[in-house]
């Protein structure tokens, strides 16, 4: 994977939502993206040397098991799903971790498919 830019930091940062509970760290989403600017630098040299080590810090994959109610009954256990809520240092690298990976996994669908294109093209001929 290729290093992430402070402007992607910044980016996934201010994209946060506010709105969701709080992780094991204590770290509300409100206050990275408040603090998006001066945490992006320190964040981007902390996600490039995740990258370059390959390493997932173990404190970032911990997590707050909670049962969410879906339908019907309150007092079945069938009707609640579980989410897990994770630190948001953790969902900011997770979101550019994803999107590199979506931009690596298309490049590769179309070159591969330019390359059947190609290849159909010259066995026909």
């Amino acid at each position: 994977m290729k290093p992430v830019t402070q402007g992607q930091v910044l980016a996934a940062l201010e994209s946060l939502n506010t709105n969701k509970a709080i992780g094991c760290d204590g770290i509300p989403a409100k206050v990275m993206k408040i603090g998006a600017k001066e945490l992006s630098q320190p964040l981007t040299d902390l996600f490039n040397s995740c990258i370059h080590n390959s390493v997932w810090p173990s404190d970032w994959k911990r997590g707050d098991w909670t049962p969410v109610y879906k339908k019907d009954d309150k007092y079945s256990k069938e009707n609640y799903r579980p989410i897990t809520v994770l630190p948001c240092v953790d969902k900011v690298f997770e979101q550019l971790v994803d999107t590199h990976s979506l931009l690596v996994l298309t490049v590769t669908c179309m070159n591969t498919r330019l390359l059947t294109v190609k290849y159909t093209a010259v066995k026909k001929l």
